[in-house]
């Protein structure tokens, strides 16, 4: 079982890629977020964004 994941989606230097690039990367990690709600709900998986 795992109990902390650590994972790094987005590096600094990623944020110097030109705006409209950052903007859809942003717009499909929100959609595929969205689209996962139910089974982070399902299996109890507490998700932190910082």
């Amino acid at each position: 079982k795992i109990k902390i994941l650590t994972l790094y989606a987005f590096s600094r230097e990623n944020w110097k890629r030109p705006k409209l690039e950052i903007i859809a990367l942003m717009e499909l990690f929100f959609f595929a977020l969205k689209n996962e709600t139910k089974n982070l709900k399902k299996y109890n998986i507490r998700l932190k964004i910082i």
